[in-house]
């Protein structure tokens, strides 16, 4: 409402100099100044299956800043996948400013910004793009062939070890901690077959019936699609 600040703005704090004990300020003067508020949203952007037992997963990152100040931070992010999820590769965009992304090496965590500016009333962006491979029957693929859907452990966003469980943080004062997080979670199909031969019924003289039992199921933790031929 002004440009030295009003009550019930920022930090608007107001001094008064009574010079004659009577009760009655005589001078006053204020000071007021702002400070940045960042939010941290974090959201399961797609699921592409890519090959037989291979996906890339994307995840949305958005930063806000709604304070009334400048502010600076650093963004990590960590996956912490069911155990039979391997990643392949993992690269990420921005339109934050000075951060155009780049590729990602290893299993995480992944500096996705450092020391990263932004005034009030504006938000970045982030996507991030991981390539990963589940195998829940072979047992000489990692993990431990069974599959755990997100939120089996009671938490409904999921929690560390579902699925594509993975979060989002910020550090806004460059102490190392990160007090702000949001995480995601996704689940993926996991598909096998199993066929018998269930009976064989003669006839005739030189005919038979053939019956076959061809059973499919899905132990993974997402409705996937399929084709089947015989």
């Amino acid at each position: 409402a002004g440009p030295e600040g009003t009550p019930g703005e920022g930090l608007y704090n107001e001094s008064q100099l009574d010079t004659n004990d009577d009760g009655v300020p005589d001078e006053e003067d204020n000071v007021c100044a702002d400070v940045p508020y960042f939010t941290l949203e974090k959201d399961l952007g797609t699921i592409t299956q890519t090959g037989p037992r291979s996906w890339t997963v994307s995840y949305d990152i958005e930063v806000c800043n709604i304070g009334g100040a400048e502010g600076t931070y650093d963004l990590m992010d960590t996956p912490d996948f069911d155990d039979d999820i391997v990643i392949d590769g993992v690269s990420y965009t921005s339109d934050a400013a000075g951060t155009a992304g780049g590729a990602l090496t290893g299993n995480g965590p992944w500096t996705l910004d450092d020391d990263q500016t932004l005034v009030p009333g504006a938000c970045y962006n982030y996507e991030l793009s991981v390539d990963v491979t589940m195998d829940i029957f072979d047992i000489n693929s990692p993990g431990d062939e069974s599959y755990t859907a997100c939120g089996a452990g009671g938490t409904a966003s999921g929690s560390a070890g579902e699925g594509l469980y993975n979060t989002a943080a910020l550090d806004t004062n460059n102490d190392g901690m990160t007090g702000i997080e949001d995480d995601a979670c996704g689940d993926l199909p996991a598909f096998t077959h199993v066929k018998d031969l269930t009976s064989i019924t003669q006839t005739g003289a030189t005919t038979w019936d053939v019956t076959y039992t061809i059973t499919v199921n899905n132990e993974g933790g997402a409705t996937g699609a399929y084709g089947l031929e015989d």
